[in-house]
């Protein structure tokens, strides 16, 4: 009976082997064009900024370099950007400790990250900076373009969280205040990987 079947409908078995092929194929190219359809999921903690803002570094005075922040500080390192508000609070503190424990965790990449901290223009700098977080880039915003850096920055996100610029000097990512250190780590890490 089964070879009546088939002697019926020749077309049956080789129809059935393209469909077969063609579901995947189909699938591939609706998530490719229509990737809202299928939610996916993601595995970064901190929010990707899309597209990466261009960071123009301008008016950061660094007053225990007496010298400003040079053009190519971004240039070949990822940064890792706090951007304080008129004190550093317990919070500040904390998100300070997170940036330098998350560099010292990348290992063997520590070298590739740095680390920025810019207070508002007219504030000043704590004594205890330097002492309390050796490595760390401070600096102050001064005048309009110290102004118009920092609101690259919170045009973002608002101020209080961190923010990692990659080599090129673009905004990759945001971390809000109080976010998962370990988070920051993961993303780091993936982030100096697949860019080694």
């Amino acid at each position: 009976m089964t070879e009546t079947a088939n002697r019926k409908r020749p077309w049956l078995t080789p129809a059935l082997i393209l469909v077969v092929i063609l579901i995947p194929l189909v699938f591939a190219v609706l998530v490719f064009v229509r990737p809202a359809w299928f939610p996916l999921g993601h595995t970064n903690h901190g929010q990707l900024v899309k597209p990466p803002v261009k960071i123009q570094l301008a008016g950061l005075a660094r007053p225990a370099a007496s010298a400003p922040v040079p053009a190519g500080y971004f240039g070949g390192r990822w940064t890792l950007v706090y951007i304080a508000g008129a004190q550093c609070t317990a919070d500040c503190k904390a998100e300070l400790y997170a940036m330098r424990q998350a560099r010292i965790a990348t290992g063997e990449h520590m070298r590739q990250v740095q680390r920025l901290y810019v207070a508002p223009p007219g504030t000043r700098l704590p004594g205890d900076l330097a002492a309390n977080w050796p490595g760390l880039t401070a600096a102050t915003a001064s005048g309009p373009a110290g102004m118009r850096f920092v609101r690259q920055f919170t045009a973002v996100r608002p101020a209080g969280g961190i923010y990692i610029v990659d080599p090129n000097g673009l905004l990759m990512m945001t971390f809000p205040a109080h976010a998962n250190p370990g988070g920051l780590l993961k993303d780091l890490q993936h982030l100096l990987n697949v860019n080694s």
